[in-house]
């Protein structure tokens, strides 16, 4: 089993939840290789506590700690494992957009080289002691047709992070290539058919949709029900905060908007931001509480939607609490500064690409959007 990267959370309320139940499980049930994304670089001193006991199952060759001693108990950039009677090289690497996803502060304790320098530097001594070598890559689809087509090298490589995934093991130049999409939401199983002298004869494999139609293991489904009901309760009490909140600053909704600007609510009634509450109830998807924050307004903020520490059925409702959709003040921001000085945020296009990145919206255009949208 690899891992290949962005499997934690990082968000402060759902992390202190879900977190420990990760740990718990990857106790339990440890996969043998993995690599990390920029969460796991985000929370690496968190992380190492519970990776242990074997930290050294993580590889990361072109992104490394800066500074003096940094790299103790950091991912090594190479791994060499015996698997089968197979000398198998790993190699752990993070594309440039992926590392560009790094907060800037997070960025700076870290050293990024370019993923095709990286493995020109490490394949040749790998190659040398090694039949086989692997490439576990948090890296774009099109990076890692890139990386094959300047370097190669690769026997087989198993790519994660953004939403692409295939259905079943393809060939890419001479390398099997393997590619999972994020959060969990497929397991990539690979066979590779490998003669005495470590010459791949055939391959074979397929994708397995990790949706509501393949159930949990009762243990596994009782835990999960118990960190939802947990997670409902967390979220009840931050939704209280918020609505005190709201007295003082913060968010107002959409309906206190209307009340000056009737024409305009009428208009984004239209719209498809006016239904993205049930988009994502209707998506397979609704148990990811990550995708929720850009189908509602003012997540997490005073006044605005209060984020659920995982995604409680409470929240999978039809029915649209306070605050869901795509509402006025998701654009304009908060209502009460307008409220009471006038103040109004122009929208401009950074504030779309927040959610419409070309992960999500692969075909988006601002200008034929902001058209849909006009009031």
């Amino acid at each position: 089993m690899c891992e290949l990267g962005d499997w934690i959370e990082v968000e402060p309320a759902r992390a202190a939840l879900i977190n420990p139940f990760l740990a718990e499980l990857e106790r339990a049930h440890p996969h043998r290789y993995g690599t990390p994304g920029p969460r796991e670089c985000a929370q690496w001193d968190s992380l190492a506590a519970w990776i242990a006991p074997d930290p050294t199952a993580w590889v990361a060759t072109n992104v490394r700690p800066a500074g003096r001693g940094a790299e103790v108990g950091f991912a090594p950039p190479s791994l060499e494992r015996e698997i089968g009677g197979v000398r198998i090289g790993f190699v752990g690497l993070m594309g440039s957009e992926a590392f560009a996803a790094l907060p800037e502060s997070v960025a700076a304790r870290y050293r990024f080289q370019p993923p095709d320098e990286a493995l020109a530097e490490w394949l040749p001594d790998l190659r040398r002691r090694n039949e086989l070598l692997v490439a576990l890559a948090c890296m774009r689809e099109a990076e890692v047709a890139a990386l094959q087509e300047q370097v190669g090298g690769l026997d087989l490589i198993l790519a994660g992070y953004r939403t692409t995934y295939t259905s079943h093991p393809l060939l890419l130049g001479e390398a099997v290539y393997n590619r999972t999409g994020q959060r969990g939401q497929f397991v990539a199983v690979t066979h590779l058919i490998i003669d005495p002298d470590g010459e791949r004869l055939d391959f074979g494999g397929r994708t397995v949709d990790l949706d509501r139609r393949q159930p949990a293991a009762p243990e596994i489904a009782r835990r999960i029900a118990a960190l939802e009901a947990d997670a409902g309760a967390a979220a009840a009490r931050a939704q209280a905060g918020l609505r005190r909140a709201r007295l003082q600053q913060g968010y107002l909704g959409a309906a206190v908007c209307a009340r000056c600007h009737a024409a305009q609510q009428a208009q984004w009634e239209q719209t498809a931001h006016a239904r993205a509450w049930a988009t994502w109830v209707a998506a397979e998807r609704s148990e990811d509480a990550a995708c929720l924050e850009c189908h509602v307004t003012g997540w997490a903020q005073p006044g605005g939607f209060a984020p659920p520490a995982t995604a409680p059925a409470a929240h999978e409702s039809a029915t649209a609490p306070p605050m869901a959709n795509v509402q006025c003040e998701a654009c304009h921001g908060p209502g009460r500064a307008h409220a009471r000085d006038g103040t109004t945020m122009r929208p401009k296009e950074t504030t779309c690409r927040r959610c419409h990145t070309p992960a999500w919206s692969p075909n988006w255009d601002y200008a034929r959007a902001r058209r849909r949208i006009a009031h």
